[in-house]
Parts: structure tokens; sequence; C-alpha cells
């Protein structure tokens, strides 16, 4: 059973390494950061996708744009992050997101997590609670972030919303669990430029 479970985990988020430093070698649904979503998505779909991006507040470098997952087992949704203007399409961040209950999601985390510290022992691990500065209400996400040597980033975590909370109804967010995994370029803008 513990086996079985071993390569449920694995299936279901798709974390595929070859060398543990490489950041492309850690897979969402079979695709990778810097590479271009034209080796996933027609142009067609990444143009219909574009039409609704999302922007960080203080910097429009990045933008966000999402999917639904073409394997439904998987992921609910896929979201990219690209740079703005960049018909190359390059992808800078992937984050697979299945909604599900916060008990079922925090059971899968733990699962993954564990996976992922065999895959690369070598990684520093940080698992914390973010409260979201109390923007949302109540609502917590619990994080594990997987830093490599190399300056990119694996992070795991579930998202637990207040339902009560009047920006998590009319956004009709639902609680979830995601896997992503950032780029050392995309962090670096993250900190320095996103918000500030």
């Amino acid at each position: 059973m513990k086996k079985l479970l071993g390569i449920l985990v694995l299936g279901l988020f798709l974390i595929t390494p070859s060398q543990a430093d490489d950041i492309r070698d850690f897979q969402i649904e079979g695709m990778s950061v810097k590479n271009s979503l034209l080796d996933y998505y027609t142009l067609s779909e990444i143009k219909k996708s574009l039409l609704y991006p999302t922007f960080y507040p203080k910097s429009k470098k990045f933008k966000v744009i999402k999917f639904k997952s073409k394997n439904n087992e998987l992921y609910d949704a896929i979201q990219f992050h690209i740079k703005d203007n960049d018909k190359n399409y390059i992808i800078y961040t992937i984050k697979g997101t299945n909604y599900t209950s916060i008990d079922q999601c925090l059971s899968k985390k733990k699962n993954v997590v564990k996976e992922i510290k065999t895959i690369m022992p070598n990684a520093k691990i940080k698992e914390y609670i973010d409260d979201y500065r109390k923007a949302y209400g109540n609502s917590k996400a619990y994080v594990n972030n997987f830093y490599l040597k190399s300056g990119n980033l694996i992070r795991v975590w579930c998202s637990e919303y207040d339902m009560d909370n009047a920006t998590v109804k009319k956004k009709s967010w639902n609680n979830d669990l995601n896997v992503s995994v950032y780029t050392k370029e995309f962090r670096k803008w993250l900190d320095e430029e996103a918000y500030k």
C-alpha cells in the first residue's frame, strides 16, 4: 500500500528529476520552466488565454496566464508566468492547482513533500504558515519551500480560505493544493519589483 501511495503521489504531481538541481527536469503535467508554451499549447490556445492575463501591482514585466488542465486527474488548472510581449512565450513559473478539501490537501501535501525530500536531499527546506497579512480574513497557506543551489525554487502549499471574507467570496476562491516551480530570475523580480 505504501508503495502504491508513493507512485500515486508522484503520478499526481509529475515531478520527475534526472539531475536534482536542474529546474528544467521538474515537470508538471510534462511541462517545464525555461521552455516555450508553444511546446505544449497551440498559438491559438495561448492567444485565447492571453485575453485574460493578470499583472502584479508595481511591474508588468511578467504576466500570469491560466489554462484548464488537459489531464483532469492530475490538476484542475495550470498557471504560467511569462514575460509581457515575449513572442517566444518562455515559461518562468509553472503551477498546478488541485481543488480539494483542506484535510485532503494537507494529507496530499505531506506525501508530496516527503517525495520531494527524497528526490532533492540537498535542497534547503523552509516550512511555514502564511496568513496573507490578514488581507483575506482568517485565510492561511501551509507552505513548504525547496530552495535549490541554483536559486530556483519548488513550492508546495495548501490554501485554506476564509469563506466569510468578502474578497474570497467575490473571487470564488476554493481551498486548493498547489505545486509550483519558480526560476531564479522570476523570484528576483517578485522580491524586488512586483510589489515595490
